[in-house]
Formats: C-alpha cells, sequence, structure tokens
C-alpha cells in the first residue's frame, strides 16, 4: 500500500507491475480484485490494525485503481 501512496516509489512499483509476464499481472490483478475491491472494508480494518491509522477507504480505492490498471495487459 505505502509504495504505491508515497510518490517517491510509485513510479517505480507501477512500472515494475506494467513489465511483469501476463500470468503475474493476472494474479496481481485477481488479490487486488478480492482484497482491494471486494473486501476492502476488512483490509482496510487490517491495515490499521497493524498501524497504518492514517490510511483511509479513498486511499485503499486509489491504490486499487492504480494497481488495477497496472496489471491490465
Amino acid at each position: 500500500m505505502h509504495l504505491v501512496l508515497d510518490g517517491a516509489t510509485r513510479p517505480a512499483a507501477l512500472t515494475q507491475i506494467r513489465s511483469i509476464d501476463a500470468t503475474i499481472a493476472k494474479d496481481i490483478a485477481l488479490h487486488v480484485d478480492l482484497w482491494l475491491t471486494r473486501k476492502r472494508d476488512q483490509s482496510l480494518r487490517w491495515i490499521r490494525a497493524a498501524g497504518g491509522h492514517e490510511i483511509t477507504i479513498d486511499d485503499i480505492d486509489l491504490v486499487a485503481e492504480l494497481l488495477t490498471d497496472a496489471a491490465a495487459r
């Protein structure tokens, strides 16, 4: 989550995802859909329980969108 939200690391993280094998990209897209879209409320609770108190549901939505776009083939 923090790699994609941080302006310094976001470009590198998304570039790497765009360049990986299509099979791995598909797996990323599936996990993003499950954990950051369909189960986003549960994920937010886990993130906050782990100390990510500053993370909001809007952050999760943004990360889901960025990762989904990067994993699209």
